[in-house]
C-alpha cells in the first residue's frame, strides 16, 4: 500500500519514508503541496497520507481540503503532522477532512496505528 509523505523538511521526509518502509509500506515522497493535491486526488492515488502542515505552494489544511472536495473513492486517509501547537492547529485541521493530527515529533507508535487503519478522528 502507497502512502504519500509530504514535507518541504529533506529530514523529515527522510525520516518517515524509512518508518514507512520498516511497517511495509510504500512511500512517494512530495516536497510541497501542489503535488500532493496531484498525487491524492488521481484515482490510483495513494490511500494514506502524511502531510506536514506547513509546505510551500499549499500547506496542509489546503491539501486536505482539495482532496475532499474532489470526490476521490475510496477518499484517502490522511494525517497532518506539526510543530504547530495542537490547541491551534487541531480543530481546523479536522475541519478540513484530516483524520489524525499528530505533533512533531510524532511517534513511531502513532503513525504506525494511522498506517494500519486507526480510523478514530482525533488530535494526538
Amino acid at each position: 500500500m502507497r502512502v504519500l509523505i509530504a514535507d518541504d523538511s529533506a529530514i523529515q521526509r527522510e525520516l518517515l519514508r524509512a518508518l514507512v518502509l520498516r511497517l511495509g509500506f510504500e512511500p512517494e515522497l512530495v516536497s510541497d503541496g501542489p503535488p500532493a493535491i496531484a498525487a491524492l486526488c488521481a484515482p490510483n492515488g495513494p490511500t494514506l497520507a502524511l502531510l506536514d502542515w506547513l509546505m510551500p505552494g499549499a500547506d496542509g489544511l489546503e491539501v486536505c481540503r482539495a482532496v475532499r472536495a474532489s470526490g476521490r473513492s475510496p477518499a484517502p486517509r490522511l494525517a497532518i503532522i506539526t510543530a504547530v501547537s495542537l490547541e491551534e492547529i487541531g480543530q481546523p485541521a479536522l475541519l478540513a477532512g484530516a483524520d489524525l493530527v499528530l505533533a512533531k515529533p510524532a511517534t513511531a507508535e502513532a503513525i504506525a496505528r494511522f498506517l494500519q487503519g486507526d480510523s478514530v478522528l482525533r488530535v494526538a
